[in-house]
């Protein structure tokens, strides 16, 4: 039974990869960039060619972020921030600028203050997951559990943020902010 389940997970993340490398395929690769709409820096999430933390924002696009809907993501958009990326229930999603692609760095109190946002496991230890949107992936911590990325880039809630909407997140510190799908 261990190696039928060994078996299924191999297959699983080999269809995963073979998604991702057709999803990004013809994309250009960047670091990640930020983007402002007024004063207040959104996180731009793009596949990253370097592991290096954005430099400075990026002038605003003229381009509307689009809207996107699944099973474990969704889209708000506010006149100060833009449209940014939430979960299915209208939660914010942050971003770490000390991650790097496909990596978490955020465990113990971090974490504790920053919950990471991933999928549930089922009680044989599986994940079931639905089509997920373009630019979505989901990533083992060196804790064992999983947590999604956007674009490579780890995603957390934010636990002073209580209802869906709520942006008290975004900024903290300079290191963290809320994701645009772009």
């Amino acid at each position: 039974m261990k190696k039928i389940i060994i078996a299924v997970l191999v297959v699983l993340i080999v269809a995963l990869g073979i998604w991702a490398a057709v999803s990004f395929a013809g994309h250009p690769q960047q670091a990640v960039s930020g983007t402002s709409s007024s004063a207040s820096p959104v996180a731009a999430v793009t596949p990253a060619a370097s592991t290096t933390a954005p430099a400075a924002p990026a002038a605003p696009t003229s381009t509307p972020a689009p809207a996107i809907r699944s099973a474990f993501f969704g889209t708000r958009t506010s006149t100060a921030l833009g449209t940014y990326l939430t979960d299915a229930n209208g939660r914010t999603l942050y971003l770490f600028t000390k991650d790097t692609t496909n990596t978490s760095v955020c465990y113990g109190p971090c974490a504790a203050l920053w919950p990471p946002y991933g999928p549930k496991t089922t009680g044989s230890g599986t994940i079931n997951l639905p089509m997920l949107p373009a630019g979505a992936g989901v990533i083992r911590r060196t804790d064992g559990t999983s947590q999604f990325t956007w674009n490579g880039m780890p995603l957390y809630y934010y636990s002073k943020d209580t209802a869906p909407g709520d942006t008290l997140g975004q900024g903290v510190k300079g290191v963290w902010f809320i994701v645009n799908p772009q």
